[in-house]
């Protein structure tokens, strides 16, 4: 069966109202300068780091907003947005800021600015920051049940789960891929 243009068009719309509903952090430079540095920007480092906030950012979103739901709404829930937005900005006294972020960092692990984080070092410094979210991760690819039960207290708190996984050395395996697709 063909779909029709007004079903196409509805699909797209749909899909770009979500893309386009995202939170994207990205490297940025001019930055206030960064904990016990002189340094103003995470170009070339940060990465991780903007990559756990965009999750963490959109896992809120979701959680208190909808899925894009919001954006549709004639009374729209700007000021909860902005709120959200506010916990990310590049300032000293965000909560889940950069410049939070490296504080942490620094006191957890003795981390210097300047340096690329793992996956999982990344995602610990969440850990402390975000309230009524639950964090996990898993590194080898193995989902314990009881595991995730107990971490989001019988399935009843809100949990952001992330499964680790490297596609690649120097470029992805497609076989190894697809076969865990």
């Amino acid at each position: 069966m063909m779909s029709t243009n007004v079903e196409i068009y509805s699909e797209l719309r749909e899909f770009f109202l979500d893309y386009y509903s995202c939170i994207w952090l990205t490297y940025r430079t001019c930055l206030p300068s960064l904990p016990g540095t002189t340094e103003t920007t995470d170009c070339g480092w940060g990465c991780m780091l903007r990559s756990c906030q965009m999750m963490v950012a959109e896992t809120l979103i979701l959680l208190n907003l909808g899925r894009g739901e919001w954006l549709k709404s004639e009374v729209t829930s700007d000021e909860e947005y902005k709120n959200i937005l506010a916990l990310f900005a590049d300032d000293v006294d965000a909560p889940l800021g950069l410049h939070k972020l490296l504080q942490i960092a620094y006191k957890k692990y003795q981390e210097p600015v300047g340096i690329w984080y793992s996956p999982c070092k990344a995602l610990s410094l969440f850990r402390r920051t975000c309230k009524g979210l639950k964090l996990f991760w898993v590194n080898d690819g193995i989902l314990v049940k009881e595991e995730i039960r107990n971490v989001s207290c019988n399935f009843k708190a809100p949990l952001l789960l992330v499964i680790c996984v490297r596609l690649g050395t120097t470029k992805i395996n497609m076989v190894g891929f697809f076969l865990q697709i």
